[in-house]
Parts: C-alpha cells; structure tokens; sequence
C-alpha cells in the first residue's frame, strides 16, 4: 500500500537515511548526508512536520520532499516562498514514478497552505516541471580562476577577520538587510534567523568573514567550502574594503597556493 503524506514525528530517522541513500552510496558519505538532514531541519526557523512530504510504500519510507518555509523579497515585498533544498528517492525504489508523485502531493500542498511561489536551483529541470514548475532560465553562475600571484589584502584598505555571529550579527544584519532591501530574489532573514543559524550549524573553518575599517564593520562574505563565494555584502563607499575580503577568499581557497587548506 502507497501512503502519500506529511512525515510522522517517528518516521524521521527513516527519512534521513532515504535521503542519504539517494544521494550517497559510500557509507561514510551516507552518515554525513544523514547529519546534513537533520542540519536542514534543526536549522530550518519554521519547522513543521507537514513541510516533510514522504512517500511510504508497505510502510517504508521510498521517497522524500523537504519544505524550507521561507520569505522571499520581490521587488522589495516580500512573499511566502516553499524552498525544497532536499527531494530524493531511495534507489531501491527509483524508477517507478514515487518521485514525481510525491512532487504533485508537495506542490499541492503548497498551494493549500498560501505560499505564493516555490522555487528551486536544479540541473534537473524536466523532473520538476512534471510537478508542476517552471523554468525561467534566469540563473546565472559566474566561474573565475584565481591567479597564481594575488594581492596581500593587507595592501588595501580594511582588516579582515572570521565573523562571529553572535558578537558581529547587528552589523552583518544591517548590510544584508540594506543591500537587498529593493531586490527580487534573496530571502528575508529576521534576527530569529540568523540566530539559530549560528546555533545549528557546525563547520570546521569559518565560513563568514568581515572586513572592518576602525571598528565599524563595512562588508561581509561568506565561504563555501573554501571554493565558492555564496555571499557577499559591502556598504557605501567601503568598496576597497571588500575587495580585500574577496582577496582573503581567494588566498584562502584550496590550491591557490595562498596557503589555504
């Protein structure tokens, strides 16, 4: 019997492994997936079982979507936004339309609950379509190769130092908040946010840095895994200091030979 439905509090270690089973095959990497899992929801700020649909085949769970409840800004509004970061099917169970299933009970569900658009990064589109969305072909991804010789970020202005959220969240909050405040895209992060934010999530580098002119910080960034810039943010008039904590990413990055790791 196929039940399609929101998760049972009992049912979520199951989901884990669902998950990490879709995406991973080697067990170590099953284990870290199953810890990234458990990082999505204890870092999610609206946690609902009713935002976890899961397939549940003779009562196993085959198939999972996860819901991200989520404020986006359109033009400076903002908007109720269903971001699903996880959707995955375990591979004893792939190929027989649980998937696309589970997408329509998600997408409906949605709209039952008043979210205004749901949107999600993809290289697999035509999947997504069948449930239901569009692609918009509006993503852009940038590539830059770092140079082998690259400017000390000290010969600019600014001094550049790991981030503590805790401590520097007034200032970080503040850039985010004026650098977006008229755009269409980012998501609407309240105090709660960035709270839990650095509460629940557990990396071993720091992955926000700022740049600091005096005391008074002028720019934010933060770090993918050493690789990739996912954000970044600078006030009025303090460009060169946050050309010198792009600097200090690129310095940083494996392989540059800027002495990262």
């Amino acid at each position: 019997m196929l039940e399609v439905r929101a998760v049972c509090e009992e049912e979520l270690a199951a989901v884990a492994l669902c998950i990490a089973r879709a995406f991973r095959s080697d067990p170590d990497d099953i284990r870290g997936m199953v810890e990234y899992f458990h990082n999505s929801l204890s870092g999610d700020t609206i946690p609902r079982l009713e935002n976890t649909r899961v397939a549940v085949l003779d009562g196993r769970v085959v198939s999972v979507v996860l819901i991200h409840d989520r404020q986006m800004l359109v033009r400076g509004v903002p908007v109720r936004l269903g971001f699903p970061p996880l959707v995955g099917t375990d591979p004893d169970h792939q190929g027989h339309g649980y998937g696309a299933l589970l997408l329509w009970d998600s997408a409906e569900y949605m709209r039952r609950e008043g979210y205004h658009v749901s949107l999600i990064s993809t290289e697999t589109e035509r999947f997504y379509e069948r449930g239901g969305w569009s692609n918009f072909g509006h993503y852009h991804k940038l590539t830059l190769r770092i140079p082998e010789a690259i400017p000390a970020a000290t010969a600019l202005a600014g001094e550049v130092r790991p981030a503590n959220l805790r401590g520097d969240l007034d200032p970080i909050l503040a850039i985010f908040s004026r650098n977006n405040r008229d755009a269409s895209g980012p998501a609407v992060r309240t105090r709660r946010f960035w709270e839990e934010f650095a509460a629940n999530w557990a990396f071993d580098y720091p992955i926000y840095h700022v740049a600091a002119v005096g005391r008074r910080i002028v720019a934010y960034l933060r770090n993918g895994y050493g690789r990739r810039l996912v954000e970044f943010g600078v006030l009025p008039g303090a460009e060169e200091a946050g050309f010198s904590l792009i600097l200090h990413a690129c310095r940083e990055a494996p392989g540059s030979g800027g002495g990262g790791s």
